[in-house]
């Protein structure tokens, strides 16, 4: 699970992107949620799955 700027958790996972670095899509409904646009830096708060 994870969070970013304090919003409610997106339903997705992280994407590998083979260069050792991973990338987590962040969706529009919540990037308006929190006040940030395409590009925008976010905060990630990473919890371990409890499912």
């Amino acid at each position: 699970m994870s969070c970013v700027d304090d919003s409610e958790p997106p339903v997705s996972g992280g994407l590998a992107l083979g260069d050792d670095t991973h990338m987590l899509p962040v969706t529009a409904a919540v990037r308006q949620a929190i006040g940030k646009s395409d590009g925008d830096q976010v905060t990630i708060h990473l919890t371990e799955r409890c499912s």
